[in-house]
């Protein structure tokens, strides 16, 4: 069920990692069971262990637990970079093919 309220058992930011590497594991909603979240690098502000924040649980997979506040959106300049591949991608082809 979507939009439900789970309690973070453990944060865990990887300050090596070049990418926002974040794991955030949660008691999952019903069982309690320890289930780690995806779209944890896409929080603006990590929660600390005890707070409860706003999910989402595939009702097909619930160990499948989505962050509610994460920032999904794509931005502006993805698509020029899609566009970009997409023709050095049909330009190798033609090359190697024609």
């Amino acid at each position: 069920m979507p939009g439900q309220q789970v309690v973070v058992l453990s944060v865990h930011e990887d300050k090596w990692s070049k990418s926002r590497d974040v794991t955030i594991v949660v008691a999952a909603p019903g069982d309690g069971v320890a289930v780690e979240i995806d779209g944890a690098d896409q929080l603006d502000r990590l929660p600390a262990v005890g707070d409860r924040i706003g999910v989402h649980v595939d009702p097909d997979d619930p160990s499948n637990v989505l962050v509610a506040d994460a920032d999904w959106t794509v931005h502006w300049y993805v698509y020029p970079l899609f566009g970009l591949a997409a023709l050095v991608g049909a330009g190798l082809c033609f090359m190697f093919f024609f």
